[in-house]
């Protein structure tokens, strides 16, 4: 089982602090075994290389608990770029931005059963 302090060192968010913000909102992310977390950090980076993923996973923690992340991303980002062509949508991702509200929503719509609550409002996930 993980610890807030290790999670932080795995999730590089910079503080302990947002690491319990995290936490709070997904409890299940103490089951993850370290080497477990630290391979879907890697995973999320190889499908997004231009992607904040430290700042992405503070604003949606339940990436790293997705069944078949590339299953579920990969479509998603498909569908932004067809929606945004010629738009940096990943590296954008991070800021909370429509992109990353959009992105959140095609997640949802793939039957990941990822919650983005407030995702069409503009607001991060709590």
């Amino acid at each position: 089982m993980l610890h807030a302090l290790e999670l932080s060192d795995l999730l590089a968010t910079g503080s302990t602090f947002r690491t319990l913000q995290m936490l709070k909102r997904h409890p299940g992310l103490l089951s993850l075994s370290p080497e477990e977390v630290a391979c879907r950090v890697l995973q999320l980076k190889l499908l997004m290389p231009e992607a904040n993923i430290p700042e992405l996973l503070y604003q949606k923690p339940s990436l790293l608990l997705l069944p078949d992340m590339a299953g579920t991303i990969r479509p998603a980002l498909a569908k932004l770029a067809a929606i945004m062509p010629g738009i940096p949508v990943v590296k954008k991702l991070h800021e909370g931005t429509n992109a990353f509200c959009n992105f959140c929503s095609l997640l949802d719509t793939s039957g990941s059963g990822l919650s983005s609550r407030g995702a069409g409002s503009g607001s991060i996930e709590r």
